[in-house]
């Protein structure tokens, strides 16, 4: 996948840095959720972060692609 910057984040460089790095640790935050709950054999909470990610994602790619 080619990453490009737009106008918007080249003319504020330090503020998409900053939000982009936001979503990179919120997103592995999640993951290390549902990979915990996994590990634990938690059902309940599996569907409950996978659920939380089939909702958020399409808002990170949108972000990330734009």
């Amino acid at each position: 996948m080619s990453v490009k910057l737009n106008e918007g984040e080249k003319k504020e460089l330090a503020w998409w840095c900053r939000h982009h790095k936001e979503n990179v640790a919120y997103l592995c935050q999640r993951f290390g959720q549902i990979i915990a709950a996994m590990d634990e054999g938690n059902e309940e909470k599996v569907e409950m972060y996978k659920s939380m990610m089939k909702a958020q994602l399409p808002a990170f790619i949108e972000s990330a692609t734009r």
